[in-house]
């Protein structure tokens, strides 16, 4: 109103910028407020900076990833296809039936334990420990006969072992038979009931070769075993290869997920930033208007050529720019 009163701006002024600078440097006052607030330089400087370390990290990892599917190429192509010299469901089998075995006979010599004094509980754990003892030497009996260097000696101690066992299953075998007869005699009252010994060593005894035989055919033997821990070593290692590279792996998308993440924080802040600016910057084109507004219904000369301008002469000096956010 000052100005219109004054006839300024001239009616031939194209100009304007001098009668609105005043008010264009509060606007441009404010967008530097707003930049120290949102802290824009040392955003950016932290998104390169983290980035750049991003990218470092992930070309690190990306080495070791390729070093790591070449060892596992290079590896799997040295070694055969890994294949277990046997099934374990045969070893669980065996084992199975010889336990199986060797508890049966240890169960049908209880009363041999409780004929030699032993209460019923202590005769099943007798027996339980007598079917255990049988296994591991049913498991054993080869092992033990192969210590003779000779087939000839080999052949001394099988005869051996089979005579000592058949000592043994005889004994219980009589004991058995004269419990069955002290059994019968007192519930019939007939002493005259007789059982012979040799039908339960017999048993024993067959039962004790089937179980060497499961433990012969089925049971790995040591060059076996040996094969079967090379296999699971190699298994192991191809295993540890295979989870070192899904480690790589899930290394590298974690590092690029929090890299997009910062990035797209930035870029968040970025355009919150430019919307700032934009308002800023559209409040100072409204207050010109205003300005040429009041001016013009304030005097009578005429409209000057600057009002005629639809173009903002002014310029700010901005620090956000609008980014496509990821």
């Amino acid at each position: 109103m000052a100005y219109a009163e004054k006839g300024e701006p001239s009616l031939e002024n194209e100009d304007i910028r001098p009668y609105f600078e005043e008010f264009r440097l509060q606007y441009q006052e404010l967008i530097i407020i707003e930049n120290d607030s949102l802290q824009t330089n040392n955003l950016e400087a932290n998104r390169i900076k983290d980035t750049q370390q991003a990218e470092n990290d992930i070309a690190e990892l990306q080495n070791q990833l390729t070093s790591a599917k070449e060892d596992q190429l290079r590896k799997d192509g040295e070694t055969p296809a890994l294949k277990a010299p046997f099934p374990l469901i045969r070893l669980y089998l065996a084992w199975s039936a010889v336990s199986l075995l060797s508890l049966f006979e240890g169960l049908i010599n209880r009363p041999s334990f409780s004929a030699w004094g032993y209460a019923v509980l202590e005769a099943v754990v007798m027996s339980i420990a007598f079917a255990g003892l049988l296994a591991v030497f049913a498991h054993s009996f080869e092992r033990i006969v192969k210590k003779g260097k000779t087939v000839r000696q080999q052949l001394v101690i099988a005869i051996a072992l089979i005579v000592f066992l058949i000592i043994i299953f005889w004994s219980l075998a009589d004991v058995r038979a004269k419990y069955l007869a002290t059994v019968v005699a007192e519930n019939t009252g007939d002493n005259t009931t007789t059982f012979s010994p040799v039908p339960f060593a017999l048993l024993s005894v067959f039962l004790f070769i089937a179980s060497v035989l499961i433990c012969h055919f089925f049971l790995p033997n040591r060059e076996h075993r040996a094969a079967m821990r090379d296999y699971k070593q190699h298994l192991k290692e191809r295993l540890n290869r295979m989870d070192k590279i899904a480690r790589l792996e899930a290394a590298i998308a974690a590092k690029e997920s929090a890299n997009d993440e910062m990035n797209r924080l930035h870029n968040s802040l970025q355009e919150y930033g430019a919307m700032l600016e934009q308002r800023i910057i559209n409040q100072a084109k409204h207050g010109l208007e205003l300005w040429k507004k009041h001016n013009f219904l304030h005097r009578s000369d005429g409209r000057p050529k600057s009002f005629d301008n639809t173009q903002y002469q002014l310029e700010f000096k901005t620090f956000f720019h609008h980014v496509n956010i990821m």
